[in-house]
């Protein structure tokens, strides 16, 4: 509790310890602790007004004071009717009698609830494939899920909890809901919201909206939530990780600038600028058909070893390149499906991360990737803004690089440390092993074609 506590301008403190540990006749329990404890928060700049005792948080406990002399005590009212449970529901903050009680919010809905919604997610996951839509859109349609939540309405009909709980297969999307557009704080219905879907979808969707709950409930400061909500994600993820770290260190998420808390601000602004899907007009079912068989083209002539059909590809992709600050843009779904397939392939994508001659990736190659992400079918999406990334670190543009990362979909291991800052641009970090990669497969292609 320090951590927290010496962030906070200097103020008076109110403990209330809740134990079973009771004998109206002995000693009040847990003294040391107690004693540890005033201690603490006295060393973090503040002043302990009283410390209570109550076995039970419920009405007709008798509850003692820890070092009221006189021997305060009294009665406990109805925790539910009191001016602070009064207050406390006004702000959104609500109390709970144990901790039995948040362990039990977090139960999931009925066997038949959860098939029948898994069906539902199913369809609208397939649904998503066949017509997909902008993550913007997505995420418009979780801010008015809120919206909703703050009157009291939570989503009822299956079609639209089902909406919601696929779009949670994106990790940028996943992201992008745990803030609202401006503000550093999610709100508290923005978490019920995300416990409501909790508790009603499939397993692999729950694991991502359990990590959402925990840092949601991190960011509000409640950390016995957050301690919970990642104690529920079956399979590790980072950012349960980082806020179980952070729960058991007590460390404040607006500690410092820059800090957990940023990521997810950047993530809401990324979302307006780094699209997974293009307009109607650039993302019909026709490109996705194109890009698919250029890839098994790609596939066809690695498979037969034919490097001067690869190298032909890489020259095309350069030719682009150079011709992008003169205006070019893709003139035929063939062509641009082509450039998709090109980056979204072995080992082409690797060998045009960099340019035929020198150290640097120039800037336009960077614009045609970005291009390409904006314009590229939703399967391939993934691909295209993993070479974004690459493009953008290595010229020192990192905050952009930081967010094509948040369109790479599973994240890698190279994707998570960009979004982490855990890379170091200069000599000797993966992105120089990289570049070193490309240009060793450029040089393979070229001389196998001469060959």
């Amino acid at each position: 509790m320090a951590g927290p506590l010496r962030t906070q301008p200097a103020g008076t403190v109110i403990a209330v310890v809740v134990s079973h540990l009771d004998d109206a006749d002995a000693e009040l329990p847990l003294r040391a602790e107690i004693d540890a404890l005033a201690s603490a928060i006295t060393e973090a700049g503040h002043r302990v007004r009283a410390v209570f005792f109550v076995p039970e948080f419920r009405e007709g406990s008798w509850w003692r004071s820890y070092y009221d002399r006189s021997g305060t005590a009294g009665i406990m009212p109805d925790p539910t009717a009191s001016l602070v449970a009064l207050a406390s529901a006004d702000s959104g903050v609500t109390i709970q009698p144990s901790r039995q009680a948040i362990e039990d919010l977090f139960r999931l809905a009925s066997t038949d609830e959860q098939e029948r919604i898994a069906r539902a997610t199913r369809i609208a996951a397939a649904r998503e494939q066949e017509t997909p839509e902008p993550l913007a859109k997505r995420i418009e349609a979780f801010d008015a899920a809120v919206a909703a939540a703050i009157d009291g309405e939570l989503p009822s009909s299956d079609e639209e909890i089902a909406n919601l709980i696929a779009s949670f297969s994106s990790p940028l999307f996943r992201d992008a809901c745990v803030l609202p557009a401006h503000g550093r704080h999610p709100e508290r219905q923005r978490v019920q919201l995300l416990l409501h879907l909790y508790r009603l979808a499939p397993l692999p969707e729950r694991r991502e909206i359990s990590a959402v709950l925990a840092v949601g409930y991190y960011l509000l400061g409640e950390y016995l939530y957050a301690e919970i909500a990642t104690r529920q994600v079956t399979i590790p993820t980072l950012h349960a990780a980082i806020v179980a770290r952070n729960v058991q260190r007590a460390i404040n998420p607006y500690a410092h600038r820059g800090s957990f808390a940023e990521y997810f601000r950047s993530t809401r602004s990324a979302v307006e600028r780094t699209r997974t899907v293009g307009s109607e007009s650039e993302r019909h079912p026709r490109l996705l058909t194109l890009v698919d068989e250029a890839k098994r083209q790609i596939r066809a002539e690695r498979d037969h070893g034919d490097r001067r059909a690869l190298n032909d590809r890489v020259n095309r992709v350069d030719a682009v390149v150079k011709a992008w600050s003169a205006g070019w843009r893709a003139q035929s779904d063939e062509e641009l499906a082509a450039l998709v397939a090109a980056v979204a392939s072995a080992p082409v994508g690797l060998a045009v991360l960099v340019p035929p001659a020198g150290l640097a990736t120039e800037g336009s190659r960077a614009m045609l990737f970005r291009y390409l992400l904006e314009v590229s079918p939703l399967d391939y999406a993934s691909d295209v803004a993993a070479a974004l990334a690459f493009a953008e670190y290595a010229q020192g543009n990192f905050e952009a690089g930081r967010a094509a990362t948040l369109a790479i979909d599973p994240p890698s291991p190279l994707s998570e440390k960009m979004r982490a800052r855990a890379l170091d641009p200069s000599g000797g970090d993966l992105t120089v092993i990289i570049a070193n990669l490309a240009r060793t497969e450029r040089r393979n292609l070229l001389h196998g074609a001469a060959d």
